[in-house]
């Protein structure tokens, strides 16, 4: 087993990273001054047997138990799902006391965090990350967000789960494509600062690639690591906190002209992740044998190093739609888009789009 503890506002908060989750979350629900109350939150696509142990284990605990199935994906990241949530927290008379527990991805996360620090400014909060995303990037840190208007995280605060719960019994059950998305977060962190994770993806590429647990659990505890590095910090990203946000200038743009080009934008967060790196190393003009290192790492891991439109037909307007959304992204804070410039590994720096030509280039390299 591996544990991450970290303290802010004189909060401890504690990532466990083992075998035996339920196990965890009833010890900490037993020690926790609660009001008994319990909202469980939790993605349909999870493997039923998981969410039906995990729901009988909590009524043992003796608090009263909301159980709630809900749809994860980007066009669940509103106001609807927001609103719908905190309604029944309020019907049902849930105080600052009581305990939200989310089981799901990056979105399931990313909502019910928010709505734990908005509903009566802050309740107990604890996660349980079921895709390989939100194990290797949104479950540490506090980010929490919906999107508004087609702009991507444009609602959102800083709200840390108590808890994080990762277990190889959920690693095991996450679908193919999902299980390979979130390594493009953990080529990100090894990409912006810690080299030993891009050899650990080399050498062990087999073993990782078949879910053997302990090279998996020591690549996730050095992603989390690296992330705590960069926000604990910086928690409301004011300098260092933004390297992490390496390859999202150009991911976002793409996700944000996906959804509205396509109903059912077949590129995920962790594939455009992937793609926005290429681009931002691009752009960076980064030595042409790290980006090949880089692609050849993406490949390896089942991830796209291009996005290839099945409609062609949209390509011109598809390609000139994500150029008009790199303007719109949240992170612009003057007449440029910013980025995160890194030109060899371990160095990253903030970095703004001013070159158009530029852009436009890697777009038709990147986009086809």
């Amino acid at each position: 087993m591996k544990e991450i503890n970290y303290t802010i506002d004189n909060i401890n908060h504690k990532v466990l990273i083992n075998n035996d989750i339920i196990a965890n979350i009833l010890k900490d629900i037993l020690n926790l001054k609660s009001d008994r109350k319990i909202l469980f939150i939790y993605d349909k696509n999870i493997n039923n047997q998981l969410i039906k142990n995990l729901n009988e284990e909590l009524k043992t605990t003796g608090c009263k138990i909301f159980s709630i199935k809900v749809k994860g994906g980007r066009e669940n990241k509103n106001t609807k799902f927001l609103f719908k949530i905190i309604d029944i927290l309020s019907e049902n008379q849930f105080t600052k006391k009581s305990i939200i527990i989310s089981f799901g991805g990056g979105v399931v996360g990313d909502v019910c965090g928010l709505i734990s620090s908005l509903y009566m400014r802050g309740l107990i909060y604890f996660h349980v990350p079921s895709t390989m995303m939100a194990i290797m990037d949104s479950c540490l840190g506090g980010k929490n967000a919906i999107n508004y208007k087609n702009r991507i995280n444009l609602l959102g605060t800083y709200y840390h789960p108590l808890r994080v719960y990762i277990s190889a019994e959920v690693i095991n059950q996450i679908p193919d494509k999902e299980f390979f998305s979130g390594f493009s977060e953990a080529i990100k962190c090894g990409i912006i600062y810690d080299n030993k994770i891009l050899k650990l993806l080399k050498e062990k590429e087999n073993s990782i690639i078949k879910r053997k647990y302990k090279d998996i659990e020591l690549l996730i505890y050095m992603v989390l690591k690296t992330k705590l590095n960069f926000f604990i910090d910086d928690i409301r990203e004011n300098n260092k906190r933004l390297m992490l946000n390496f390859g999202h200038t150009f991911a976002h743009a793409i996700e944000s002209t996906g959804d509205l080009f396509f109903k059912n934008f077949d590129t995920n967060h962790g594939q455009a992740v992937a793609v926005g790196i290429l681009c931002e190393m691009m752009y960076a003009k980064v030595n042409n044998n790290f980006i090949e290192e880089i692609k050849s790492l993406f490949i390896k891991y089942n991830l796209p190093v291009v996005i290839d439109l099945k409609k062609k037909k949209f390509l011109i307007n598809f390609q000139k739609k994500v150029f008009e959304n790199l303007y719109l992204d949240k992170k612009k804070i003057s007449r440029y888009p910013r980025y995160i410039h890194i030109e060899k590994q371990g160095k990253p720096k903030i970095g703004f789009l001013k070159n158009n030509n530029l852009i436009e280039k890697i777009l038709l390299k990147s986009i086809i």
